[in-house]
């Protein structure tokens, strides 16, 4: 998760006045990958959606996300400029929205319930969050910093310590949703709720409406 021990939330906060610029390679190449694959399997579905892959089977795609999540800290920068962080950091979010809009359609009913689907939904939701996520809410990455590329508002910067209480709330759902979205659709649809509720408070307040 973003938070992880006591201590965490802490380091997490001074991860928002500058990142460590290791791994930043592996980290890109990782997320490209599962980018691509996510954006493959999205096109099956679309094309068969009675049938629910399990993308438990894919060795690759568990080695990436698991090194992914080894990869700490998980920016360079990411690597060389603000332009890059920002397109690093909605590449994550474009991830956790799929993963999360996998969840999100089988708790509406557009898609047939399906356990092992469900969970492996939750189980990549999981991998990603346990990145170091404030190293890419690098310094000079706001709106402000480089308007029409990013919706991330200066606030995050100016209110650290509310910017890590949404990210422990959204850690806290993460963590529900691990532990039920095998469990049912009774089990899935109120762990949504509580995802989807901790994605909207931090969008309220720290995300502008446009670009």
């Amino acid at each position: 998760m973003f938070v992880v021990g006591r201590d965490r939330g802490t380091a997490d906060a001074r991860r928002l006045n500058g990142p460590d610029k290791k791994n930043g390679r592996l980290v890109i190449f990782g997320l490209c990958y599962v980018i691509m694959t996510s954006d493959m399997e999205s096109a099956r579905r679309r094309a068969n959606p009675s049938k629910q892959e399990n993308r438990k089977d894919d060795p690759m795609r568990k080695l990436l996300l698991a090194t992914l999540a080894a990869a700490v800290p998980a920016t360079m920068a990411l690597a060389q400029s603000a332009e890059d962080t920002v397109k690093a950091r909605q590449g994550f979010f474009q991830l956790v929205g799929f993963e999360t809009g996998g969840l999100a359609a089988m708790a509406k009913g557009d898609v047939d319930y399906d356990a092992e689907a469900a969970s492996a939904h939750a189980a990549d939701l999981s991998a990603l969050i346990s990145l170091h996520v404030a190293d890419y809410f690098a310094p000079g990455t706001s709106n402000a910093d480089l308007p029409g590329k990013t919706r991330a508002l200066p606030v995050i910067w100016e209110d650290t310590d509310g910017f890590m209480e949404r990210v422990q709330a959204l850690n806290a759902a993460v963590d529900t949703m691990a532990g039920a979205a095998g469990g049912g659709l009774d089990a899935l649809r109120p762990a949504m709720g509580q995802l989807g509720g901790a994605c909207k408070a931090c969008h309220d307040d720290y995300r502008a409406k446009s670009f």
